[in-house]
């Protein structure tokens, strides 16, 4: 059944779409995956079930990588205010995640050696130098 869920399902059209345009894989995947979680809970709760999305395969995702132009960032930072502006200077500098910067703390700025430590970092290098 989960199987046919998903066939029928990538083939549905999209709301407020383009004419012509049906749901991602991407929204069938979150809908599995949404289904997968509630069967194992309701397991962990000592339901008697038997996941039916154990065995099934997602659709391959292709992640979407977006890099701006010089003139993009120069429009950017020409028009937004503090503190955006310091916020997005370190992001593009050091390529932070946005909640990675927010959680910054003085101690971790080292300006003689123009370094900050990224002491909350999901990469194995948290020492992250600015250009």
């Amino acid at each position: 059944m989960v199987e046919d869920f998903k066939t029928v399902r990538i083939r549905e059209k999209r709301w407020g779409g383009q004419k012509g345009s049906t749901v991602s894989v991407v929204t069938v995947n979150r809908a599995l995956s949404t289904l997968r979680l509630i069967y194992n809970y309701a397991d962990r709760c000592g339901f008697q079930v038997s996941n039916p999305v154990r065995h099934v395969e997602f659709f391959r995702e292709t992640g979407r990588e977006r890099i701006i132009s010089a003139a993009e960032e120069m429009a950017y930072l020409a028009t937004a205010s503090q503190p955006l502006k310091d916020i997005a200077r370190i992001i593009l500098d050091t390529g932070m995640r946005p909640e990675e910067v927010f959680r910054i703390k003085l101690a971790n700025i080292d300006l003689v050696q123009r370094t900050i430590m990224n002491p909350f970092g999901k990469t194995r290098v948290r020492d992250v130098s600015s250009r």
